[in-house]
């Protein structure tokens, strides 16, 4: 599962043989990945596909020389997919596209009940949505699947994220949104609770302690901006997150 940062990889055309190559930087701690990638990435038309088996080569290479696109594991040893995205953002990288290979969803269903709704929210929202993942499978132990669905009420709808996983005990549910609580660096739920006060959402741990942890954000039916926070289409569609 590839899930692109600003967009998708750029569509090469295999017709024109002058057209110039798009130069990918893939990043995997797997040896076996990254031999079999570079291939299959390269027969898909004018790609140049390098190799780094770790953040710290990626970021080395990165130094001489420009990517188009960089695809990167998730979950590797060491820093992992979102920390690296975190460093090229820091480091004011130009890359026009990344996106993060969660291959630690490979044993995870995920299940969206959200066909036909449509978020009015930027790029912050997929940020979200990579921390929940992120939590998920850090922290999750035994999760199995994930599930996100929604609720309408009369003047608010609720967008539900949760797992199957240990869950989170009953007196750390608040505690969890502070800044520098947790067993990592307790950033991750303290950015997503900023992230919904800036959507002007709410967010709840509403889960129950063995049986998962369950996000519950709630947004009202129009945003501080007066315009709609969403819509929810009778055909099938998808969640824009």
């Amino acid at each position: 599962m590839v899930t692109p940062v600003g967009g998708s990889l750029p569509k090469s055309n295999t017709a024109s043989t002058e057209e110039t190559p798009v130069h990918v930087l893939y990043v995997d701690d797997e040896a076996g990945l990254l031999e079999a990638a570079k291939p299959i990435l390269e027969m898909q038309g004018s790609f140049n596909v390098e190799t780094a088996s770790s953040v710290e080569e990626a970021m080395k290479r990165m130094e001489n020389k420009t990517f188009d696109v960089i695809v990167s594991d998730y979950v590797m040893s060491g820093k992992d997919g979102l920390e690296f995205l975190k460093e090229l953002r820091d480091s004011g990288n130009s890359v026009e596209e990344a996106a993060i290979l969660l291959s630690g969803m490979k044993r995870v269903k995920l299940v969206n009940k959200c066909k036909g709704l449509t978020v009015m929210a930027d790029s912050l929202l997929r940020q979200l949505f990579y921390y929940l993942l992120d939590n998920t499978l850090k922290y999750g132990e035994k999760v199995s699947q994930i599930r996100v669905y929604h609720e309408e009420g009369e003047d608010q709808l609720k967008l539900v994220y949760e797992d199957d996983g240990v869950g989170i005990p009953e007196n750390e549910k608040e505690l969890i949104f502070k800044e520098g609580y947790g067993k990592g660096t307790g950033y991750g739920l303290y950015l997503i609770n900023k992230m919904c006060e800036e959507y002007g959402w709410t967010i709840r741990e509403t889960g129950k302690q063995g049986r998962g942890a369950q996000f519950t954000m709630t947004m009202p039916k129009t945003a501080k901006n007066g315009k709609k926070s969403y819509r929810i289409n009778k055909v099938k569609g998808a969640v824009f997150c």
